[in-house]
């Protein structure tokens, strides 16, 4: 099991991993350093096996209140400490042999993960390099069971390790996920999706601005972001399309940019239209089965790669304020 666990982390970095041509401008971040908090949730709940006892719950709601209030609540849905079957439902899942099995899979899958804290204490460096006035986070690594891949609040950012364990983890196929799905399910994908969502906890998107040319480019942004804070991190991880599907993006650049002019998408306010172009799934419905999802948001982050190189001037918190997808898209120039 564990060769296989290691062999499936090479395979899946491999099908993601491309080279996109993409060179980035990388600054001296000395001056910005920070060194965050890490929490190791997960030993502590379901921790190892005999270790959590029947008032452990408490304790370690005690020791994790701010956490663990999130996640009993939010990513388990068990209640909190007010609740009379709170300790029955903490060691139900404690004991739970699913969640036994995956517990020594994400310590053989991701060790001690000093790999993972350094690279998520480098991109918080950046982003403070690049956000200095933004709140740094406390980290915490949790099994979530399955449930959500980042949990966030104010002042907290959790990252459940069980949705990392590879693309042909077995569980998953257990548990009907989709292929597209699992294929970003991988180490690698830990820290562009932590920052992705913390990002997009900072800089919601507006609800006055909804439609498909501002999700574009919201998502746009967030990409461009991205790419300041792992600048070491290929645009094929950062955007989880294989070498394949970026190649596609970038043959079909101008067909798919004629199609949202010719067939007036860009101001359409349809949410279901908004979503085919903008969310996760095997492909973009409206192209070819060869395209990856999320085409709208490559295009979005063209157009804001080109602003930002037309508008020298702009800061990435000028960019990510700035809420007018057409103003954005006039000074970009963008006209493949």
């Amino acid at each position: 099991m564990k060769d296989f666990l290691k062999n499936l982390i090479f395979i899946s970095f491999a099908v993601l991993m491309s080279c996109s041509g993409n060179e980035r401008k990388i600054p001296d971040i000395k001056s910005a350093e920070v060194n965050l908090n890490f929490y190791h949730f997960y030993r502590y709940f379901p921790g190892e096996p005999g270790y959590f006892k029947d008032d452990s719950a408490i304790v370690y709601y005690s020791k994790f209140p701010r956490f663990f209030d999130l996640f009993s609540r939010y990513v388990i849905s068990i209640g909190g400490p007010e609740k009379k079957d709170f300790l029955l439902l903490t060691n139900a899942f404690c004991s739970d042999p699913m969640i036994r099995i995956t517990y020594n899979d994400c310590k053989t899958v991701h060790g001690d993960l000093k790999t993972t804290e350094n690279d998520i204490n480098k991109a918080f460096t950046y982003y403070n390099f690049y956000l200095p006035d933004r709140h740094i986070p406390d980290i915490y690594f949790c099994q979530s069971g399955f449930n959500q891949s980042v949990i966030i609040d104010s002042a907290v950012l959790g990252i459940a390790i069980d949705k990392y364990l590879g693309a042909s983890y077995e569980m998953y196929a257990k548990l009907g996920l989709p292929h597209y799905q699992c294929n970003r399910m991988i180490p690698e994908m830990m820290v562009p999706d932590a920052m992705r969502a913390w990002t997009e906890t900072e800089f919601p998107f507006p609800d006055s601005s909804f439609n498909l040319l501002n999700a574009m480019i919201y998502n746009g942004k967030i990409q461009y972001a991205l790419e300041l804070f792992l600048p070491y991190t290929p645009d094929t991880i950062l955007f989880a399309f294989t070498g394949a599907q970026w190649d596609w993006c970038e043959k079909n650049e101008k067909k798919m940019w004629a199609w949202y002019v010719e067939n007036k998408k860009l101001f359409d306010t349809n949410p279901m239209e908004i979503r085919r172009f903008t969310e996760d799934g095997p492909f973009t419905t409206q192209f070819s089965k060869e395209s990856p999802a999320r085409t709208g948001v490559w295009t979005g982050w063209r157009i804001v790669k080109m602003y930002m190189e037309n508008n020298p001037g702009t800061s990435l918190s000028d960019l990510m304020k700035e809420n007018d997808g057409q103003k954005i898209l006039a000074g970009s120039g963008y006209n493949p």
